[in-house]
């Protein structure tokens, strides 16, 4: 148990180290714990590269502006209604007797084995 609690500490510091190395270099402040977007941005911006080594990853949802004059739309296709039909009884086969028009469950044969 000692071993599995000085692992886990162990692992814990080193967290904290990275999370330390990273409040220095993108200067949080510790009290608060936070940053302004727009600094965060512009140091991701700053270390980002061509070949694509980092990725900027949004902490909230964006919401793109659409301009209010435009104002797009979809005309309604009336629905129509299926008519159901009890075709689908007829199609039905059971798959004891072959015969169409019930189920292996409903299947008259086994139901009632001395007809």
């Amino acid at each position: 148990m000692d071993s599995i609690e000085k692992k886990y500490n162990e692992r814990l510091e080193v967290l904290n180290s990275y999370i330390r190395q990273i409040q220095e270099k993108l200067n949080i402040d510790r009290a608060t714990n936070t940053i302004n977007d727009t600094d965060l941005i512009e140091k991701i911006k700053k270390y980002h590269t061509e070949d694509g080594d980092y990725l900027l990853i949004p902490c909230k949802e964006i919401i793109e502006e659409t301009p209010s004059k435009i104002i797009t739309t979809i005309p309604k296709v009336p629905e129509t209604k299926l008519v159901n039909t009890s075709s689908r009884k007829k199609k039905m086969s059971c798959s004891y007797c072959n015969e169409k028009g019930h189920k292996r469950s409903q299947c008259p044969k086994i139901l009632y084995p001395s007809l």
